[in-house]
């Protein structure tokens, strides 16, 4: 009940408006009233008085019950109301009660006053409070999706089948696609080929100790092709019954940190590389062993899959395997020959290309490589994609190159190349200074069988 209760009474006779008073406050109910016996007087005190609960007679000289309640509808609907007459009849009563009164009270039963103002008054303070937590609910679903709508990273929410059952619209800055692309499609379509299991596993983790995975990073197919790194934090939605009827969880993308961790790896691996050959220069004093352990050294240090030498001919018009370390590019690789023609027409190897300009020749991405290069589709369908030729030279002579490959594709900042170039001059340098075996000074003829 409120404080400082404020009784409006619609009743023409003072006396019976005092007596409806005393009953209140006999009944516990102090209250400020206002007696009115007319629409304009009972209008005004609607929007002055500010009453908390209305007390009317049904009948009056000047006005009349069910006009004020119907006044009261329209002004003031969340005031409760309580016909209090001496005669109502029983149509006229359920016609007030389906208009809006709350409840009725004839004058000859006044016992009933004060419990029908409790219940009128228990009925407001209970809507009033049901209202409050409806709209604090409304506000905090607001604010929930403001908070959704705006945020960067990607909110989403799988059902029991691991299907989207809701997606923010920050999908379109992590993949690329609209919500309405993603509900109801299964997860596993955008994960990366590697990276499906994996995720797979962290759900059924979930599923099974029902807690939360974080930093859980994959690679998500966006709407272009490519794969964007992403990191995500996941929960799994448990059901009244135990059982967990999905997952929710958030992702942000990460890759161009990842890239740039990549970066800083692949520099610290060719850092070691270069020093590497560097100490093999000094510790190795023949020719063949040198170029060998070039090949080691880029395969465990450098991290490539794949390196190999090849030596030109002694008519310098071809270059051969002379050794290879790691993957095969191809399954005949060792047996190839690559020409080293004097326009780019007629020679289509990298490492032809690399002997013939003097220069590092590669491709970053050899999937995208135009014109395609010789042994190229073989080279893909093995799965690389990164192959450089780094050419090697004694005297001013181009002798052979060191060709690299990886399966990773990226490319190369101005740092790495200039420490391919760095590791290729250096590696030339050491070869002035070393003694020259039969193997490696040979022509095509005399050449060595293919070392592995």
């Amino acid at each position: 009940m409120p404080q400082g209760l404020r009784v409006l009474i619609v009743e023409d006779v003072p006396v019976e408006a005092e007596l409806v008073v005393r009953q209140l406050a006999d009944g516990g109910i102090p209250c400020a009233h206002l007696r009115v016996d007319t629409e304009e007087r009972f209008r005004a005190a609607l929007l002055r008085f500010r009453p908390h609960i209305i007390l009317s007679d049904f009948t009056l000289p000047a006005f009349d019950g069910l006009s004020a309640l119907d006044i009261a509808r329209h002004e003031a609907p969340h005031i409760p109301f309580i016909f209090v007459s001496g005669t109502i009849g029983e149509e006229r009563a359920i016609e007030a009660l389906k208009r809006g009164a709350v409840d009725y009270v004839l004058k000859t039963n006044p016992a009933r006053l004060v419990p029908a103002v409790r219940r009128a008054l228990r009925e407001v303070s209970e809507r009033v409070r049901r209202l409050t937590a409806e709209r604090h609910i409304r506000d905090s679903e607001q604010r929930l999706r403001d908070i959704v709508d705006t945020a960067q990273d990607w909110i989403w929410e799988l059902d029991s089948q691991r299907r989207y059952v809701f997606s923010s619209e920050s999908v379109r800055g992590a993949l690329g696609l609209a919500v309405k692309d993603v509900i109801g499609a299964p997860f596993e379509g955008f994960l990366h080929d590697h990276d499906r299991a994996p995720f797979v596993a962290t759900l059924e983790r979930l599923n099974s100790e029902r807690r939360t995975a974080t930093g859980i990073v994959a690679r998500w197919r966006h709407a272009d092709g490519e794969f964007r790194w992403l990191e995500g934090n996941l929960l799994a939605l448990i059901a009244p019954d135990g059982s967990v009827r999905g997952f929710r969880g958030t992702h942000r993308d990460i890759t161009e940190r990842k890239q740039q961790q990549e970066r800083i790896a692949r520099l610290t691996r060719m850092l070691q590389m270069q020093s590497g050959v560097n100490a093999a220069a000094v510790r190795i004093g023949e020719r063949d062993e040198l170029l060998r352990e070039a090949c080691r050294l880029a395969v465990q240090l450098g991290g490539y899959e794949h390196a190999m030498i090849s030596l030109v001919s002694a008519d310098g018009r071809r270059a051969v395997p002379w050794h290879r370390l790691g993957a095969s590019l191809a399954a005949d690789d060792g047996q190839l020959e690559f020409a080293i023609a004097d326009d780019t027409e007629s020679d289509s190897s990298l490492i032809g290309r690399a002997l013939r300009s003097g220069e590092i020749t590669l491709y970053t991405d050899l999937t995208q490589a135009q014109p395609a290069a010789a042994g190229r589709d073989a080279a893909v369908w093995r799965g690389f994609k990164f192959v450089v030729a780094l050419p090697l030279s004694v005297d001013g002579a181009r002798i052979g190159a060191l060709s690299l490959a990886s399966r990773e594709s990226g490319l190369l900042s101005d740092e790495e190349l200039r420490l391919l170039q760095d590791m290729t001059a250096n590696l030339s340098f050491a070869l002035c200074s070393v003694s020259v075996s039969t193997s490696c000074c040979a022509t095509v003829s005399l050449r060595k069988p293919h070392r592995r």
